[in-house]
């Protein structure tokens, strides 16, 4: 998956569990803040549950010694090694 792939794919889940959200996410840049377009820590974890799920991997080995994502970008990333089963 490219970046801008996985960028669109994190951008279309955050579309689907917030509506309210949906007009302006598609048009979010990578450097965005997650806090800063509203996703608390539970939005979070459940963006990366439905990653996890979507790519059939293990969340946890997947996330073991990362930083907790903080923008949208860091979500993409995480999104393209969940992808490639890192």
């Amino acid at each position: 998956m490219s970046d801008a792939a996985s960028l669109d794919t994190i951008r279309g889940l955050i579309a689907e569990r917030r509506p309210d959200l949906a007009d302006k996410v598609t048009s979010l840049a990578r450097e965005v803040g997650l806090d800063d377009i509203g996703l608390d820590s539970l939005a979070v974890v459940d963006l990366l549950f439905e990653l996890a799920a979507r790519y059939d991997a293990d969340l946890e080995t997947a996330l073991e010694g990362l930083d907790p994502p903080r923008t949208l970008g860091d979500l993409a990333a995480i999104a393209r090694s969940l992808e490639k089963g890192v």
